[in-house]
């Protein structure tokens, strides 16, 4: 099959990398192409090997009549020339404007919802987005496919699915040798990979920092990490004590930052099911994290991890101090990456997204 995955954005969030992760996995068994709204280390990385690339500088998050209407005139016409038998969308723009070329086109369409698009909107935006995805839910011949079931709850009662309508398929990657070696160390290296934005909560994480020993050192990863307004925030709640942290950006390379820490945490106002977390449990890293979304479907409190509750920061300084614990951190550590290797790895995954693509063909014929 043709299949045309279209992303908003293309950086190292979950969305992306999830989307590249099913090209890598399925690109011997289906022919791809990839569209995006912006050049990010997915869409070149995906260039480089020889998958059809189109980029789209209006397909982006915000909403604009105009600039949407612009965006889905040449999505249109990107469909018409590629010619796939599958559309699959990921985010929630992507899932709009793709939903509507499926049905004018009459293409099938596999929508994977990565997290509903209102999380941490005020009312009047939050039901505006609602209203709009409870209409587009008529939309025909589309499969949705929910990484998590805690978007379960929201879709049957908020938009009024149908369990036949959707299927939950929860993110997998490919293992990583566990090279993680679990010793006493003289300083304790903490990881937050997170992008600055409103679904993280970087906040509640320094002020737990600040009540830690001065053996600990952090390391903040992701988009907007290394932006000087940042640093002047942190500098703000954290003090003289921004000297132990790092501060990285976006990075490529975040398996190894992993494979280098002591502690992986993830700190965060929602969630869905966070491929990071699952990075973390791969490696063997024990794991600490905000108790919302899919959060607890991956970590299982006090065995293969921790979970504090959202701005508790000193429930999350507590568990941190624990995890001095050398012996601690083996166990919790591997307790995760054996959890990883019973319920996350890819081949899970992917066996499951290929009989969607299947079965969304038959929407054709």
């Amino acid at each position: 099959m043709k299949i045309l995955i279209i992303s908003t954005n293309s950086d190292e969030a979950g969305a992306p990398r999830h989307a590249e992760t099913i090209i890598s996995q399925l690109s011997d068994v289906h022919d791809f192409s990839f569209a995006s709204g912006e050049q990010g280390p997915v869409f070149h990385r995906l260039e480089s090997k020889g998958i059809p690339v189109y980029f789209l500088a209006e397909l982006r998050s915000q909403f604009s009549l105009f600039v949407d209407f612009v965006c889905l005139v040449k999505l249109l016409k990107i469909i018409k020339h590629s010619r796939p038998d599958v559309l699959h969308l990921h985010s929630a723009k992507a899932g709009m404007l793709g939903r509507i070329c499926g049905l004018v086109l009459g293409i099938p369409v596999v929508y994977t919802v990565h997290g509903w698009g209102w999380r941490g909107m005020s009312f009047l935006p939050s039901f505006i987005l609602k209203s709009i995805e409870y209409i587009f839910k008529y939309v025909p011949n589309v499969a949705y496919v929910f990484v998590s079931e805690s978007l379960v709850a929201d879709a049957e009662n908020i938009l009024k699915f149908q369990k036949s309508q959707f299927k939950v398929i929860q993110n997998g990657i490919s293992d990583m040798p566990a090279t993680l070696e679990y010793r006493q160390h003289d300083v304790l290296k903490l990881i937050m990979p997170a992008r600055v934005c409103s679904a993280k909560d970087h906040e509640t994480l320094l002020k737990a920092y600040t009540k830690l020993p001065n053996s600990f050192v952090l390391t903040l990863c992701g988009e907007g990490t290394d932006e000087p307004s940042f640093r002047t925030f942190v500098h703000s709640i954290v003090g003289d004590r921004i000297s132990n942290i790092d501060f990285l950006g976006m990075r490529s390379d975040v398996d190894a930052l992993l494979e280098s820490s002591d502690i992986f945490v993830l700190s965060s106002f929602f969630e869905a099911l966070p491929i990071s977390i699952i990075e973390a449990m791969c490696v063997g890293l024990p794991v600490v994290a905000s108790n919302v979304g899919g959060v607890a479907e991956l970590v299982i409190d006090q065995e293969s991890g921790f979970v504090f509750e959202t701005g508790n920061y000193a429930q999350l300084a507590l568990i941190l101090t624990s995890l001095s614990d050398v012996e601690l951190r083996r166990k919790v550590g591997e307790s995760a990456r054996l959890r990883f290797l019973n319920h996350f790895t890819v081949d899970r995954m992917i066996a499951s997204l290929n009989d969607v693509y299947l079965s969304a063909q038959q929407f054709r014929s």
